[in-house]
C-alpha cells in the first residue's frame, strides 16, 4: 500500500478529533545516523520499531516479553500522540505490502481495562490521547481485550482477545542526536577538544599562555584531562607535526614534585615523565613534552629565557546542530 493513500485518508479520527500529517521539522523529520540499536529501525520523527510480520507470532503478553528480549527497553509499540502514530504508519506502509502480514496483526501495546472498552498503555497505563480505530471498533465483548492493527484497512485498530497469536509491532526509544562539535577559526577538532598549534615563535610558559588566551576567549595551555586524551594529541602528533616541543598547561605547585592544570588548579591523574624526569629543583617549573621522546614529559622553569618553547593550545568546542 502506498504513501499515497495514507495520505489520502487524512485527516484521520482521533479520539473525537481530526488530526492532520504533521509539519516536518528539519532537525527530527528524517532518520539520523545511531538512531536506534539494532535490531530496531529508524522512522521519521525519532522513533524506532522492529516489525515481526507474520513469520513470527505470540499472544499479547508473550509478544510483550519478545519485545524485551530485542533489547531490555523495549515494548510493544505505544502511540503517544498524532505525530508518532502518523510516522508509524507510513513506516510500516513502506515496509512490504500486505502479503508479509497476517489478516490481522501485528498487536501494538494498548490493552483493555478489565471489560470496560476503554484502553490503556500497557507499560505506563496512561489512556489512549491518541488512537485510530476502525469505524465500528472497539466492539469486542471479551474481559479484556488488546489492540491489534489490520494492514488490509490502512493499519487501523481493532480489539482482539488477548490470546490471540498475532505478528507483533515492538518499539524502542531513540537515542539523541548526536551533538556535532565544531572549533574557532584556526584550531582542529581531535577528540572532543579543540587545539592549535603556535609553532611559529618559541616562548617561556607564562608568555605561551598568553599567546593561546589571544588566539580565542577561553584559550589556554592544553591540559590533558585523561590518558585517552593525551593519547588521541599524541597520535596526532607523530603523524602531521615535526615541531620539537611544546609547552603543556601544567605548572608546579609550589616546590613540590606535584603538578596541577593551570586553569583550574586541579591536580594531574596520571603523568607520562621521561625517565630522567623531573629535574628542576625549586619552584616555578612548568611541563612541556618533546617529539624526539615519543612526546614524554619535561620540566623547566617558566619564566626563564634558556626554556622558550612553541605552544599547544586547546579551547572548549562549540555545539552544531544535531548532527544527521
Amino acid at each position: 500500500m502506498k504513501l499515497v493513500l495514507i495520505c489520502a485518508l487524512l485527516p484521520v479520527l482521533v479520539q473525537g478529533k481530526s488530526i492532520q500529517q504533521p509539519n516536518p521539522n528539519p532537525e527530527l523529520a528524517e532518520p539520523y545516523d545511531g538512531q536506534c540499536d539494532d535490531p530496531f529501525l529508524p522512522t521519521r520523527y525519532g522513533h524506532c520499531y522492529w516489525p515481526s510480520f507474520r513469520a513470527l507470532r505470540a499472544n499479547w503478553y508473550d509478544a510483550q516479553t519478545r519485545c524485551r528480549l530485542l533489547h531490555p527497553r523495549a515494548h510493544l509499540a505505544q502511540f503517544e500522540d498524532s505525530e508518532e502514530l502518523l510516522a508509524a504508519v507510513f513506516f510500516l506502509n513502506s515496509m512490504s505490502n500486505c502479503s508479509a502480514w497476517a489478516e490481522v496483526g501485528p498487536w501494538i501495546g494498548a490493552i483493555e481495562v478489565e471489560g470496560s472498552n476503554a484502553f490503556v498503555w500497557g507499560t505506563t497505563n496512561s489512556p489512549l490521547e491518541t488512537s485510530y480505530w476502525h469505524s465500528d471498533e472497539p466492539n469486542s465483548p471479551g474481559e479484556q481485550d488488546a489492540v491489534a492493527l489490520t494492514c488490509a484497512d490502512s493499519f487501523k485498530w481493532q480489539d482482539l482477545e488477548k490470546e490471540a497469536e498475532l505478528a507483533f509491532l515492538c518499539e524502542l526509544a531513540a537515542n539523541p542526536p548526536s551533538i556535532k562539535l565544531t572549533c574557532p577559526e584556526g584550531f582542529l577538532l581531535i577528540g572532543e577538544s579543540c587545539y592549535a598549534f603556535g609553532d611559529e615563535t618559541q616562548l617561556n610558559w607564562d608568555d605561551s599562555q598568553t599567546y593561546c588566551r589571544s588566539l580565542v576567549a577561553g584559550g589556554r595551555l592544553t591540559e590533558f584531562e585523561t590518558e585517552r586524551e593525551f593519547h588521541l594529541v599524541t597520535d596526532f602528533l607523530r603523524e602531521n607535526k615535526t615541531t620539537s616541543y611544546y609547552w603543556i598547561g601544567a605548572e608546579q605547585r609550589g616546590d613540590s614534585l606535584h603538578y596541577q592544570w593551570s586553569s583550574t588548579t586541579w591536580p594531574l591523574t596520571f603523568y607520562n615523565w621521561y625517565n630522567t624526569q623531573p629535574d628542576n629543583s625549586g619552584s616555578g617549573n612548568a611541563i612541556y613534552i618533546q617529539r624526539n621522546f615519543d612526546w614524554q614529559w619535561m620540566d623547566g622553569p617558566k619564566e626563564s629565557s634558556s626554556y622558550l618553547r612553541f605552544q599547544l593550545c586547546e579551547t572548549t568546542p562549540l555545539e552544531a546542530e544535531a548532527s544527521k
